[in-house]
């Protein structure tokens, strides 16, 4: 009879215990599934956040790019409008100081020339006193400077200044209608850009900046900004071709 009460005990006790356990485990699994559920929702919120804060980003974006596009266009429109009002005010002004135009060449190159002429006649000086070892090198240096392409440029105009005018004059042209050219296709495009949608706008915009960066074009404004400058590395450019 006692051994029947202990065993019945016992079975209590381990039902009861197994009970407590099924009671931790449920409660355990509510936990977990509590903080699952705040981890979601914080991360939910979190990216509610991000997502809020790159939409203000983009928008910002677009309506700094929108502003930066009209000041750009602006610009260009005033650019490309004093380009086709100088003209004839410059065809006028160029008549006017043609001669004294040709004077200051022919004045620049002379003074290359006889620039140059003096920093020979030095070498030559020194190398008459020089020790056999130094001369190749005073030698060289007079080569250098007799065949350095602003001197050339300069002898070349002294020896036919009219023809070497010619030549400076189709430059000129060449250049002014070239730019005259991309700009008013420049201007072509601007004018669609206001009108075009959001989807059109990128490959006008992509049209413009190719012929920005045309080789020709940005030739042709380099010798309208400084002639001097860019014929000399047209001719070096010829000269390396020839080499």
């Amino acid at each position: 009879m006692r051994a029947a009460e202990e065993e019945e005990a016992r079975l209590r006790a381990a039902e009861e215990e197994e009970l407590k356990k099924k009671a931790a485990e449920e409660e355990e699994a509510r936990r977990i599934a509590a903080e699952e559920e705040e981890g979601r929702m914080k991360a939910a919120e979190e990216a509610a956040r991000l997502a809020e804060q790159e939409e203000v980003r983009r928008r910002a974006a677009e309506e700094e790019k929108e502003t930066q596009l009209e000041v750009v266009q602006e610009q260009e429109q005033r650019i490309i409008q004093n380009l086709s009002e100088e003209p004839e005010a410059l065809e006028e002004q160029e008549e006017e100081d043609e001669d004294d135009e040709e004077d200051e060449d022919y004045t620049e190159a002379s003074q290359i020339v006889d620039r140059v002429s003096v920093q020979i006649a030095e070498i030559l000086a020194a190398a008459q006193k020089a020790a056999k070892k130094e001369k190749p090198a005073l030698l060289a240096k007079k080569r250098e400077l007799e065949s350095s392409i602003e001197y050339v440029d300069a002898l070349r105009y002294l020896e036919d200044p009219e023809g070497q005018r010619q030549i400076r004059q189709n430059m000129e042209s060449e250049a002014l209608q070239i730019v005259d050219q991309v700009a008013a296709q420049i201007a072509d495009i601007l004018a669609q850009t206001k009108t075009a949608s959001k989807k059109e706008k990128p490959p006008l915009l992509a049209r413009k900046r190719h012929l920005e960066e045309d080789p020709g074009y940005v030739s042709a404004l380099r010798y309208l900004e400084d002639p001097t400058g860019e014929r000399l590395r047209r001719r070096a450019g010829e000269d390396a071709d020839g080499d």
